[in-house]
């Protein structure tokens, strides 16, 4: 298959900004949000951000099939980032408007159902838009190369999303300074996703052969090999990545009492990871796309380990540094994923004679928000087991208790790497490679 245009290859690509920049913003600091500013207990929070990412992902089936299924003239899944995009940009002020109410239940619950509703909006957008990658091109390399430039941008969302508590903090750190900030995170995932809408064109749905029962899709789905195992890895990975996402900010504001040092390292993890793009690139050329995957992350979980042991007695420029490397590996995180899942639907696809990306994606997403769900209930309760003091208010420090810092660190270290150990594992069963991939194409 030909090239993509440029058109289409960056307006496509730009739309993962404001998908990941949503992605990592709800990583990084909604826990902390919930703690620190609306004085949740851990278990609180992290129940709230369970709760969310559960319901989001009960939507994302229903949201597919409508997706897959959709006759409108502006495409399958165009008409669905438009108004979702929409809808999201409203959702996430009201999310980061919330009062600190003097009962912290009716916070919970407040907190809860404004987080659901953010999660759906943000399924109406992220589950039609990854849907539209695979119908842009067939082709091996270039699907790795389509993957590579929106990663990029989707490396520039990790970036802005870095920057929402310091721009939250420079508004006053109160519910004024987290309404400007949602105001204008929200506003650049309105335009990222609206670009993507007017620049990418979709072929006409009477293009495609007629969709099975939603029933057996997922059947197919699920008794797809190929696609389990490059599933369980993500799921595994999602759940790691997420551990240490809510958990860093703590470690450096209660370990090394330097939260500033928090956006420092998270900007060297991203750096290093978007320069080593194009090195990755090169390298899925030579050997299969897991195993690029397996290599990156087992660097990736070597570095925590070592942090673990050795950031406590170097202090937070050594953590900052080391992290900052370990993003050589992370690289992997944001290309590979991305560019086997094509793959395996491209295959269905061609045995099928189906397009049915909306249900591949929909579970890829639904078991990825299992894991986040997971993920935030995890933190929230290993802080409150360990004895973790939520602060009055968000510029005090509370002295924590030596198990708090434990299981901080632990968070930090063991558990996103065993967690990452059992994904390598399993991806190692994966069997799509370049030579897979190209005769099974000429088997079908």
């Amino acid at each position: 298959m030909s090239e993509l245009d440029r058109k289409t290859l960056y307006g496509f690509s730009v739309g993962d900004l404001g998908g990941n920049l949503f992605f990592s913003l709800i990583g990084f600091i909604f826990i902390f949000f919930l703690t620190e500013q609306l004085g949740l207990s851990g278990t609180m929070a992290g129940a709230a951000m369970m709760i969310g990412k559960i319901c989001d992902a009960v939507t994302d089936p229903i949201v597919s099939s409508f997706s897959d299924r959709s006759k409108s003239r502006h495409g399958r899944r165009r008409p669905f980032i438009f108004w979702g995009a929409l809808l999201l940009f409203v959702t996430m002020i009201l999310t980061f408007s919330i009062p600190r109410f003097e009962n912290s239940f009716i916070t919970f619950i407040v907190a809860t159902l404004l987080f659901c509703l953010l999660c759906l909006s943000y399924t109406l957008v992220n589950i039609p838009y990854s849907s539209l990658q695979p119908e842009l091109t067939s082709d091996y390399n270039e699907k790795t190369k389509l993957t590579m430039i929106r990663m990029s941008f989707a490396i520039f969302g990790t970036i802005l999303a870095v920057l929402a508590r310091p721009l939250a903090e420079f508004f006053g750190f109160n519910n004024h300074g987290w309404t400007i900030m949602a105001f204008f995170m929200g506003l650049i995932m309105l335009i990222s996703s609206w670009i993507t809408v007017f620049s990418v064109k979709e072929k006409n749905c009477d293009a495609y052969k007629k969709q099975k029962g939603v029933i057996e899709s997922y059947y197919d789905a699920f008794t797809n090999r190929e696609f389990l195992f490059a599933l369980i890895p993500w799921m595994l990975f999602v759940t790691a990545v997420t551990v240490i996402q809510g958990s860093f900010l703590y470690y450096f504001k209660y370990i090394h009492k330097a939260a500033t040092y928090f956006e420092f390292t998270l900007f060297g993890l991203i750096f290093v990871s978007l320069f080593t793009f194009f090195f990755w690139f090169k390298i899925s050329k030579r050997v299969s796309k897991s195993v690029c995957y397996s290599i990156g992350m087992s660097f990736f979980a070597l570095s925590l380990l070592v942090s673990y042991f050795l950031s406590p007695i170097f202090g937070p420029v050594f953590t900052t540094i080391l992290i900052s490397i370990s993003g050589i590996g992370f690289s992997t995180h944001y290309i590979m994923p991305h560019s086997i899942i094509p793959d395996v639907i491209e295959l269905d696809s061609k045995r099928s004679g189906i397009r049915r990306e909306g249900i591949y994606y929909a579970i890829w997403n639904f078991l990825m928000k299992c894991g986040q769900a997971f993920a935030g209930l995890l933190i929230g309760i290993t802080l409150d087991k360990t004895g973790f003091i939520p602060p009055i208010s968000n510029s005090s420090i509370i002295a924590q208790t030596d198990s708090a810092l434990k299981g901080i660190s632990f968070l930090c270290g063991p558990i996103p790497v065993i967690l990452i150990i059992a994904g390598v594992i399993v991806l190692r069963f994966y069997p799509i490679n370049r030579v897979y991939y190209k005769e099974a194409l000429e088997r079908i």
